[in-house]
């Protein structure tokens, strides 16, 4: 059956699913992620083929048949440097990726389980050179949320405390401000849903920490910062900012989910 699907395909035709499926948590991480195991494969290939064809050259050296090893060999030997380099400095970018992958991946397993109240959730929304990690819609509104993945300090007591202004992860404040990127994204949230529907209704910007002890945020704060299991069991209670009916909830969702789908230029 596999086959025979897979030859009409090939014959051509319109496709008919062609619509895009929606994606998961951690899409964006997940499709860098397999991107540079790519490369990893690649500088791992490189000398191992190199080496073959200094080995060849070797024997044919050795049974005195042209032509001379040494060029093949300064290749093999060339391409081993290189290709440790590129394996240590791709193996270092991987590290944090894998990390942030698998925190979107517990917020977003978190934030399923809120179907069961009757919000919408919505995962790795791609825009131009960055995502937007998560968005629910329910009654309680409509909340974009920024999730931020920190390898915690071993030996001590590891925190986050956010002022209502600024966030300090261990009494450091982080090189990205994510309360910043956590009100750019509720405002292009909000856009979307204008475009694809013509309502106006506020975006609540969220912060999330998974894993982390994220003392409560102060009341009246315009950005949510807290942990994804607080977050879970709060949010709809103390923190929105306009109810949404039924109806404005199901039209709401639709127009998020009719702009992740549409295909891009």
């Amino acid at each position: 059956m596999f086959r025979r699907e897979s030859k009409n395909a090939a014959a051509g035709g319109r496709s008919p699913v062609p619509q895009r499926s929606l994606p998961h948590a951690g899409e964006s991480l997940r499709e860098a992620i397999e991107g540079r195991a790519g490369d990893l494969l690649f500088w791992g290939l490189v000398p191992g083929i190199l080496g073959v064809l200094a080995l060849q050259s070797w024997f044919q050296y050795w049974w005195k048949t042209p032509p001379t090893p040494w060029f093949s060999t300064c290749l093999f030997v060339t391409s081993v440097v290189v290709s440790a380099w590129r394996w240590r400095v791709i193996a270092r970018e991987l590290e944090p990726w894998q990390m942030g992958l698998r925190g979107e991946r517990i917020v977003g397993e978190v934030l399923d389980g809120l179907r069961a109240k009757g919000y919408r959730v919505f995962h790795d929304i791609e825009e131009d050179g960055y995502n937007i990690d998560h968005v629910i819609v329910g009654p309680a509104g409509v909340f974009a949320i920024e999730t931020k993945t920190r390898a915690k300090p071993s030996g001590r007591q590891a925190k986050i405390v956010y002022d209502g202004h600024r966030v300090l992860v261990n009494g450091i404040e982080p090189d990205r401000d994510p309360v910043g990127q956590a009100k750019a994204a509720s405002r292009r949230v909000r856009g979307i849903i204008k475009e694809m529907t013509g309502k106006d209704v506020f975006v609540n910007p969220v912060v999330l920490y998974p894993g982390w002890w994220v003392d409560p945020p102060p009341r009246g704060a315009e950005v949510y910062v807290a942990n994804e299991k607080y977050f879970a069991i709060s949010f709809d209670r103390e923190h929105a900012r306009e109810v949404l009916a039924g109806e404005d909830v199901g039209v709401i969702a639709a127009g998020i989910d009719r702009y992740m789908r549409r295909e891009r230029a």
